[in-house]
């Protein structure tokens, strides 16, 4: 190893001296400026050097050279910086060094009284390897963001420079400090699967869940199966293809940037396994089977139904089991059998029951020469206890009440009993009562009041009412005059009438013409309607109608859904009579003297006939 070691180097205002240790004889030197310049390249045959130069950082190299002056013979250069200074490096010092390290970034901070940029130097060790970096600054701060490096032990320090990066002063050693573990760190990486295909892959994270993580699974040949986004800690996939497979997992912030990464173990998918299903039958039914498939993959369940044939019965399944409906799962190659019978003649079947009010009819068949009945009410006390022949059997009960009915047929001998009791319940029908009244004005269909009837008969009631009458509502608030009520329960209701307004139109009989109809008092019910027409006798005109007072010239007039009473006086004029006749005045006035009628309008009087007795 003839590289040169312990390379040391001495500065006296100018002036510097470089002292090294070698095998070697002969060593080739360069000195360069912080920009890179060559400032001095020497040949020398001793291990020291001495240089003066200008103010300014430098860097002193020295590699080793073989005695024919041919060839390095040292693998690597040995250098060193130095620098002579223009002022006083204490002025220059940097001091007051902080630093702030967070997993991915490291805050340095330092104060400085002189200077306008800073060289920060970064050292640390990896596996026994020291490394250092430097880093040039015109802030009194530096912010450098960084992966990895957790748990590792760095060093630092600071030195001012001046715009060409020649130091202005000593380094300064700030704190040395520990780059904490990464919150996101991904551990405890596994992949489950209980059936060899359907893996769930799982993780957990140091401190702090990342917004999103990615996860890339590859096949043995290291093609791409998978590679998804997701924001919990767990993916499930179903894979399709068996083999070895890998997978890795990186923790990302929400513009996808990594925060960490882990390989999870090596997992392996194995092809899942078909069993077959074979379902066979004895006697006279069906087997119904949910899912129906040709093979069925491990571990499916598989529903069966047994369903007999009429005039059989399900006994049992070829494992002893009586439930028609039955499970399996799949977990080798199966095989089902149902068992069906022929229901023994002498089983109750078809048990029907007819019910009334007062009692309930039973039927139902059987071969058997007996039948054991039995009745019992819903507090399962006996009501009725028989032994028949028929197939049939009537039971008096109270209207309303629940019943359960027993069944079971018995040898001639009275003792034996051939098959298990049939029950069945039921309930007599009850009758409830329906009054139905008419108030003042009005009345109802009589042909449903005062009877019985049974639960849920439906009824129409109707209330007609009188003339000059309306009918107005029933008692519950019904408004329709004609109803389906359904009997559900007792019922009362009346109808309730009112009576209709009447009012009174009368048209009164003036000379110079008549109406239609002609002039009498007649009597309308509200909202009734009415037109009358003015017919002028021949040499007259009609001019219009006095209307309760007003003034009108329709003709005919009529009177739509009369509300009010009406005083109606057709006026007529002819030459005659003059012109001023033919502006209506409002009726002012009416009187009899001396048996004969006269009417003021306005300034005029008139007699009956219409003519002018006076006038102002």
């Amino acid at each position: 190893d003839y590289n040169a070691k312990n390379l040391q180097i001495a500065v006296s205002d100018s002036t510097m001296t470089a002292t090294w240790e070698s095998l070697a004889n002969v060593f080739g030197i360069y000195i360069y400026d912080v920009q890179g310049n060559i400032v001095l390249r020497d040949l020398i045959d001793q291990k020291s050097y001495t240089w003066t130069g200008s103010a300014g950082t430098y860097y002193f190299y020295v590699r080793p050279v073989n005695d024919e002056i041919t060839m390095f013979i040292g693998t690597e250069w040995t250098y060193e910086e130095f620098t002579f200074y223009a002022e006083d490096p204490a002025l220059y010092a940097p001091y007051d060094l902080q630093v702030d390290a967070t997993y991915g970034q490291m805050a340095f901070r330092w104060k400085a009284d002189k200077g306008n940029s800073w060289r920060v130097l970064l050292k640390w060790e990896e596996d026994g390897t020291p490394y250092q970096q430097t880093f040039n600054t015109t802030e009194t701060a530096l912010i450098l963001n960084v992966s990895g490096y957790a748990n590792v032990a760095f060093q630092w320090e600071v030195a001012t420079t001046d715009e060409n990066r020649n130091l202005l002063s000593k380094y300064v050693s700030g704190p040395d400090f520990v780059m904490p573990e990464n919150p996101y760190q991904l551990l405890n990486l596994q992949a489950n699967s209980e059936d060899g295909y359907n893996y769930a892959f799982t993780w957990e994270y140091a401190s702090k869940k990342a917004p999103h993580y990615l996860i890339i699974i590859e096949d043995e040949a290291g093609a791409e199966v998978v590679r998804e986004v997701v924001d919990t800690i767990v993916y499930t996939h179903r894979f399709t293809q068996s083999g070895m497979y890998q997978w890795k997992l990186y923790a990302l912030d929400e513009e996808g940037n990594g925060l960490g990464f882990s390989s999870g173990p090596a997992f392996e998918v194995t092809t899942p396994t078909y069993y077959t299903l074979t379902v066979n039958k004895e006697g006279q039914g069906t087997v119904t089977i949910a899912p129906k498939q040709d093979k069925y993959q491990a571990g499916t369940t598989v529903k069966l139904e047994a369903v007999p044939a009429e005039g059989w019965q399900f006994k049992q399944w070829e494992d002893g089991t009586t439930n028609p409906n039955r499970t399996l799962t799949m977990t080798a190659d199966k095989t089902a059998t149902a068992t069906f019978v022929e229901i023994p003649v002498y089983a109750v079947t078809d048990l029907s029951i007819t019910v009334t009010t007062s009692s309930a009819t039973a039927t139902w068949k059987s071969e058997a020469p007996l039948f054991e009945v039995i009745i019992t009410n819903n507090k399962g006390e006996e009501q009725a206890a028989d032994t028949i022949v028929e197939k049939t059997y009537l039971f008096k009960g109270k209207a309303g009440k629940k019943y359960t009915i027993s069944i079971r047929p018995m040898d001639s001998d009275r003792k034996t009993y051939l098959e298990n009791a049939v029950t069945k319940d039921f309930t007599l029908e009850r009758l409830y009562s329906v009054f139905i009244s008419a108030g003042t004005g009005g009345s109802v269909n009589d042909e449903v009041n005062g009877d019985e009837y049974v639960y849920g008969t439906k009824l129409t009631i109707i209330a007609t009412p009188k003339e000059g009458y309306r009918f107005k509502k029933w008692s519950d608030g019904d408004t329709a005059s004609t109803r389906e009520i359904t009997v559900m329960e007792d019922i009362m209701l009346e109808a309730t009438f009112q009576r209709i307004p009447s009012y009174t139109v009368t048209i009164y009989e003036v000379r110079g013409g008549t109406t239609d109809p002609a002039p009498n008092t007649y009597t309308l019910l509200e909202n009734e309607s009415m037109s009358i027409t003015a017919i002028p006798d021949e040499g007259f005109v009609f001019v219009g109608w006095n209307i309760n007072g007003a003034e009108e010239t329709a003709n005919p007039f009529v009177i739509s859904k009369i509300a009010i009473d009406y005083n109606i006086e057709p006026i007529f004029t002819n030459e005659e009579m003059g012109t001023e006749q033919t502006t209506l005045q409002p009726v002012a006035e009416k009187f009899i003297q001396n048996g004969i009628l006269y009417i003021r309008r306005g300034a005029t009087l008139y007699d009956a006939q219409g003519h002018i007795t006076s006038s102002k």
